[in-house]
């Protein structure tokens, strides 16, 4: 019986294939700046107190002040556990320390509290969370995380300078003890060197100012509130990319499908590859096919399960990212080429394509999810347009 697909042509402006030459894995490596974090990454939580008088534009001008301490806080984050745990398969546990408060000092900066919660936290602590117990403005960020600087493991906070730091909003009032955690979320993904993803319009709306637009429903590490605009009672972020699982060893080598576009000429389909979803466990097939495209550019492909993290979305389907270089601290970007999920019974096209995927059928099998893919090169003259 012949398989059931749909079509999806992709545009790659700039980066086409390059001629020849083998796949290397380890330039996808290098891009990716591969950082396996500690088994048990211990973590001190401190709060930062924020005077009422402080001049800083980061908060908002209220003389409201979060009333409880980093010990309550250290009880809220038990879902952020859970949720790397189960991203990493049980290969990853945070334990979460309280630590004395420390004092903003007067010119208003976070990082004046960020620097003293590093500079007295204890020597095995791998990194330090400080959240102030006052709110940013509306038109400030939230927070922001980093990985801190290499150094032989295990590394101490105070030498690395491994942080996060977030304003009190989540931890206000209003949401009882069910704070949203989908910010720490995000900013423990920074903390694990994971950069943001976002369209390629979204990252090019915020060129002018360094304010892009992350506007994925599938990454934590862009919409990290997409399930909450879903359903107004979800706390978390949504699931975590392929390319971001191997980055820290969470996605091993063996689950990845590198494939050379030189492999078949223009026109010849490639051997289909059996994708598994993301969130499905090791060892039953690749979870992530690898296309280089050149100049250091990967085409990545993934099957997204609609259900747990992700069950904000309508359906499960396959997800296409092009990871290149970026010029700032995160060293890549990865930015989504199917801003819907590609499904069965969808056919999608985007603009002039360049490379052309045959997207199979949706298995499922208990809690497997699975569909086959396959591309080929396009030529010139096979090349056409459809906007609708």
């Amino acid at each position: 019986m012949r398989r059931k697909f749909v079509v999806v042509s992709v545009l790659l402006v700039g980066c086409a294939p390059s001629s020849g030459g083998e796949v290397s894995t380890d330039d996808f490596d290098a891009l990716l700046r591969l950082r396996t974090p500690p088994a048990t990454d211990i973590w001190e939580v401190a709060l930062c107190r924020v005077p009422a008088d402080v001049e800083a534009g980061l908060f908002a001008p209220f003389e409201e002040r979060l009333e409880i301490d980093a010990a309550e806080i250290v009880d809220r984050l038990g879902p952020v556990s859970d949720y790397f745990a189960r991203w990493s398969q049980g290969e990853y546990t945070i334990e979460w320390r309280v630590a004395a408060p420390v004092d903003l000092d007067s010119s208003g900066d976070p990082m004046s509290c960020v620097d003293r919660a590093l500079d007295s936290s204890a020597d095995d602590a791998h990194g330090v969370l400080v959240v102030a117990d006052a709110q940013h403005d509306t038109d400030q960020i939230g927070g922001w995380g980093r990985p801190g600087s290499g150094c032989e493991q295990p590394c101490a906070a105070k030498t690395s300078r491994r942080a996060m730091y977030v304003g009190a909003s989540d931890f206000m009032p209003q949401w009882g003890d069910a704070s949203p955690l989908d910010l720490v979320q995000h900013e423990l993904g920074h903390a694990l060197d994971w950069p943001h993803s976002a369209t390629a319009d979204g990252f090019a709306d915020g060129s002018a100012n360094d304010h892009q637009v992350y506007d994925s429903p599938f990454d934590v590490m862009s919409d990290s509130a997409a399930p909450r605009n879903s359903d107004t009672r979800r706390r978390g972020a949504p699931g975590v990319l392929a390319v971001n699982l191997h980055s820290v060893g969470w996605l091993g080598r063996s689950e990845i499908e590198f494939v050379d576009p030189n492999r078949h000429p223009i026109d010849e389909w490639h051997d289909a590859t059996r994708l598994v979803s993301t969130d499905s466990g090791g060892g039953v097939g690749s979870r992530l096919m690898v296309i280089p495209v050149g100049d250091r550019r990967f085409v990545t492909v993934e099957l997204v399960a609609a259900r747990d993290d992700n069950d904000h979305l309508s359906s499960s389907g396959v997800l296409i990212h092009l990871v290149e270089p970026a010029d700032n601290n995160e060293g890549r970007r990865n930015v989504v080429l199917t801003e819907t999920l590609v499904g069965q019974e969808r056919s999608w096209i985007w603009n002039d394509g360049r490379l052309e995927f045959d997207v199979g059928a949706l298995v499922e099998d208990g809690n497997v999810v699975a569909t086959d893919v396959r591309f080929r090169r396009l030529g010139s003259d096979r090349v056409a347009r459809d906007d609708g």
